[in-house]
């Protein structure tokens, strides 16, 4: 044992220090070889870094990417990194209390969502938007369709990349049926249910029509919020201009344009210039947030009780990147979401 200290200090001497704590744990037995690094102390989820100094005033840019979820993005030492909606709050709250933020830009690459998690982020910006009395601009880059535009109509004005799709307003629930696949290997349904409509959608038997109804009036509900929230956020356009657009197709910006579905097109330096100009100030310091460890507790926190808000080490994400990213397969249910931006 004294053997194993003598080398422990040795490694210290050398500014290991964090490789000789771990070997004398694992020397002595303190610790296995899964570790548990968020009991090293909790560090700040988030901080402000500077992407082009100018003035005393800011404008804050947050970008929306990938499949807006609830679910937790990725893996990280310090557990599952927080989802879309909870690092969009806590972003939206520290650029809500500087009061040199006179903008907020929220570049949007995203081809939509859940119905739920999309529209917690728009409630979420709206919000901001509402209780600050401050601009929000949205620029679409490559991809803003279905939930990504659904967030879009928070803002104030809408410019689009001028090789950007967008729209695919609409619903989706994602289905297949296997009936034919399972009668080939003699294989059956059993599922026992406590209502004729408990297991509608089932994968495993041919949908019966009164349950394809009732799940489309489900789609139909849906569907109608998100035309009314794209008739809330582009005034110009009429109800019935609204509703012909909204057939699930995707737009090219110009298309988009043309059609009233955007305000412009132009480059991310147009809409930070917009932004400015909404805010009545010029030469405006730009500003984004970066991760560091896990998102401090608010209500859109993972509550599992072995993912501990706060704690984890230092993980540092360049640019705040609000979404789950990859999604190859997507689990049945509702979706404001176009499937053909994702990996196949």
């Amino acid at each position: 044992m004294n053997r194993k200290l003598e080398h422990v200090q040795k490694l210290a001497s050398r500014g290991t220090l964090f490789a000789a704590l771990l070997s004398l744990c694992l020397a002595t037995g303190c610790i296995t070889p899964i570790i548990d690094l968020g009991s090293l102390g909790q560090v700040s989820s988030l901080s402000e870094v500077t992407i082009d100094e100018k003035g005393t005033s800011k404008v804050a840019m947050l970008e929306l990417t990938g499949v807006i979820s609830f679910e937790e993005n990725g893996w990280s030492f310090g557990g599952q990194k927080p989802s879309v909606v909870s690092r969009l709050h806590e972003a939206l709250e520290l650029a809500a209390r500087d009061r040199n933020v006179r903008a907020l830009v929220l570049r949007v690459r995203s081809p939509g969502g859940g119905v739920a998690a999309s529209e917690s982020v728009h409630h979420l910006v709206e919000m901001w938007r509402t209780q600050t009395n401050k601009p929000v601009i949205a620029y679409l880059q490559e991809v803003a369709a279905s939930g990504g535009y659904y967030v879009a109509m928070a803002a104030d004005r809408v410019i689009a990349h001028p090789t950007s799709i967008v729209g695919s307003i609409g619903v989706v629930m994602p289905g297949i049926n296997l009936a034919g696949l399972m009668d080939r290997f003699g294989v059956e349904d059993q599922s026992l249910t406590s209502g004729a409509f408990k297991d509608a959608g089932s994968v495993l038997r041919p949908m019966r029509e009164e349950e394809r109804a009732q799940l489309q009036s489900v789609i139909n509900d849906f569907y109608t919020r998100f035309v009314d929230v794209v008739d809330k956020g582009r005034p110009e356009l009429d109800r019935g201009s609204v509703e012909r657009l909204a057939d699930g197709r995707v737009f090219t910006a110009s298309q988009a344009l043309e059609a009233g579905l955007v305000d412009e097109i132009g480059y991310i330096e147009d809409a930070i210039e917009v932004a400015e100009l909404r805010a009545g100030v010029s030469n405006a310091t730009l500003v984004t947030y970066k991760e560091a460890g896990r998102t401090a507790a608010n209500v859109y926190s993972s509550f599992r009780s072995d993912a501990r808000a706060g704690d984890g080490p230092t993980t540092e994400v360049n640019v705040l990147s609000l979404g789950t990213g990859d999604a190859s397969s997507i689990p049945m249910g509702f979706y404001y979401l176009w499937p053909m931006a994702l990996p196949r």
